[in-house]
């Protein structure tokens, strides 16, 4: 009976950090650093600049990336 009961609290955890939703400013934090640190690499000898990005409303995690290409 304890293994069921723990399975079961980690499935409510699972399901609490998949419905959980980011702010756009603290995504835009952690991904625009990481961003600077790697940036993506250039297409057709242009270089991508990421703007901002954003978690969509979605029930799956699901995250936009805005760009100038």
């Amino acid at each position: 009976k304890q293994r069921i009961l723990q399975a079961i609290e980690l499935a409510v955890k699972v399901y609490e950090n998949k419905t959980r939703r980011i702010s756009t400013s603290k995504l835009n934090d952690l991904m625009l650093a990481e961003i600077e640190r790697y940036p993506p690499p250039a297409w057709k000898g242009k270089y991508i600049k990421i703007k901002y990005t954003t978690q969509l409303p979605t029930k799956n995690p699901v995250f936009a990336f805005f760009c100038n290409l």
